[in-house]
């Protein structure tokens, strides 16, 4: 099995594609999901840009 560790950065957001699976593994401390749902569907990719556009997310790829 491939997997990723991800670097928690405080005051930004890592967002999963809930499209494609994954798991996540908590090795230490806390850790808090927020789901979001949206009365309409956008494209997950759109919703990266414009999280990223806001200086919530990271850019794609930067990691």
């Amino acid at each position: 099995m491939h997997y990723r560790e991800l670097a928690y950065e405080p005051g930004l957001f890592d967002l999963f594609n809930k499209q494609i699976p994954y798991t996540v593994i908590n090795l230490d401390g806390d850790s808090h999901l927020f789901s979001l749902e949206f009365t309409e569907a956008v494209p997950f990719g759109e919703l990266r840009e414009r999280l990223a556009s806001a200086g919530l997310l990271e850019p794609a790829g930067s990691q």
